[in-house]
């Protein structure tokens, strides 16, 4: 504002210099300042980089687990030599199989005591007659060989003890197919078993034990 001042004192005195003194100086007029249109140029804002100070993690480095998955060994497979199987158990040469013992039929006589020692020279004892089965078996054996129903030896007895029947095999005297009215121990002397008393007849006796007979062994397979 002072300087405007200082223009319009200016202006007058260069009008009274140049025209005299009488001269009418107008003063001009006075000017409007025009307002100052500042303009503001936008500073141009370069974002300043936020330096981000990242400080590092310390890394510990994690260890592999690496599973390793054994291969299966193949071992040579050696295979046992091959056994060949056993033979199904058999009777020796002339003997005859019945059930799980062999049986051989003697087609010579001797008396009770002496038929057993000669069974047992064979590994063996004379025949047990559990049941009926085993005495048709043992009538049929003797009728293959003698062609007839002879009076046989067989393990049966009670020499120790007078109606305390036992096997020569050791087996358990549990019962016999005894006929009617056998044992009968007929004269009180009667202590040794046969079959065939009476022919084909299926039929066990106790009969003196120093008579003569055929007699048959067994033994087990």
């Amino acid at each position: 504002m002072a300087s405007v001042l200082y223009l319009t004192l200016f202006l007058s005195l260069s009008c009274v210099l140049w025209n005299g003194v009488d001269a009418t100086c107008v003063p001009p007029p006075t000017s409007t300042p025009t307002p100052r249109t500042t303009t503001t140029t936008p500073r141009p804002t370069t974002p300043t980089p936020r330096t981000t100070t990242t400080t590092p993690r310390p890394t510990t480095p994690t260890p592999r687990t690496t599973t390793t998955t054994p291969r299966p060994t193949t071992r040579p497979t050696t295979r046992p030599p091959t056994v060949p199987p056993l033979p199904p158990a058999s009777c020796p040469y002339g003997w005859t199989q019945y059930g799980n013992r062999c049986f051989l039929f003697q087609n010579a006589q001797r008396d009770w005591a002496s038929a057993e020692r000669a069974c047992n020279g064979l590994g063996a004892n004379l025949a047990s007659v559990h049941n009926s089965a085993d005495q048709r078996f043992l009538k049929n054996l003797v009728n293959s060989y003698k062609r007839s129903f002879a009076r046989t030896w067989v393990g049966g007895h009670d020499r120790y003890k007078e109606g305390m029947w036992l096997w020569t095999d050791g087996s358990q005297f549990t019962s016999a197919p005894w006929p009617r009215g056998e044992p009968n121990n007929l004269g009180r002397n009667e202590h040794c078993m046969e079959i065939n008393l009476r022919g084909s007849t299926m039929y066990l006796n106790d009969e003196r034990c120093n008579r003569n007979n055929f007699y048959i062994c067994a033994k087990r397979v």
